[in-house]
């Protein structure tokens, strides 16, 4: 229960277990007993849908799906393309539109995300890297609780496992040089500036060194792929076809 009261619901798209798709406005609390509840309405791309209430104790909870499997009720999914025409009709109404992909999007363990969603292996180790504290926590809640947590599926959840346990073993390796700038810069969540402000640095040779690190962990994202005689990229006749 003080799991469920300390999670924060976000306004934005969510799916349920069920595969339906709806935007969560807000929370909202009942005057008269305190109960929070969740204001949603299905999402639509042909009609205007009446806005609906849940508990927030219902919206939280864990179902069981036909395969047995435990699943969240709901999950984030911030991937849904925005229609223009809807946000617009939610500021007429006086509420919040859905946040524009362009916009920072603040991360949690049940904010998800894709994985091995990269064209180029740069694009993959700076994706591993900049989520890699929220993606340990996020397994680590998902090995305790034993449910996926923020995750689309099981592929997702071995994909990120797959991801965390290699870019560790980098770390503690051949990346070994970099181990201290990632501390500072992703565990410690120090800014450009405050890192070279620390280490009497200017901001563009902490930009090269990062940029390095990236190319380094690319290498051997790149090596594993080969070693391996697969690819973890995503076909470039997908980005050709957008």
């Amino acid at each position: 229960m003080e799991e469920i009261k300390r999670r924060k619901i976000y306004s934005g798209y969510y799916e349920r277990y069920d595969r339906k798709l709806f935007y969560v406005v807000c929370e909202a609390t009942d005057c008269d007993t305190g109960e929070v509840n969740v204001i949603m309405q299905e999402y639509s791309l042909t009609r205007t849908m009446p806005f609906l209430t849940m508990s927030k104790d219902s919206f939280c909870e864990i179902v069981t799906r036909p395969d047995g499997r435990k699943v969240d009720k709901f999950k984030r999914n911030p991937d849904i393309p925005v229609s223009e025409r809807y946000a617009e009709e939610l500021k007429k109404q006086g509420l919040r539109g859905p946040s524009r992909r362009h916009e920072k999007i603040e991360e949690d363990e049940y904010c998800a995300r894709r994985y091995q969603d990269s064209y180029t292996y740069f694009d993959y180790a700076k994706d591993v890297i900049d989520h890699y504290v929220i993606d340990r926590r996020r397994l680590d809640l998902c090995v305790k609780e034993k449910r996926l947590i923020g995750l689309f599926s099981m592929d997702d959840f071995k994909k990120m496992r797959s991801d965390v346990l290699f870019f560790e073993k980098a770390l503690d390796g051949i990346l070994l040089e970099y181990k201290d700038f990632f501390d500072e810069r992703y565990r410690q969540k120090k800014s450009i500036r405050r890192y070279a402000a620390d280490h009497d640095l200017n901001r563009g040779s902490v930009n090269y060194m990062q940029k390095k690190f990236y190319n380094a962990f690319a290498e051997q994202l790149a090596v594993r792929d080969k070693a391996e005689n697969v690819s973890r990229l995503k076909p470039d006749f997908l980005k050709e076809s957008k």
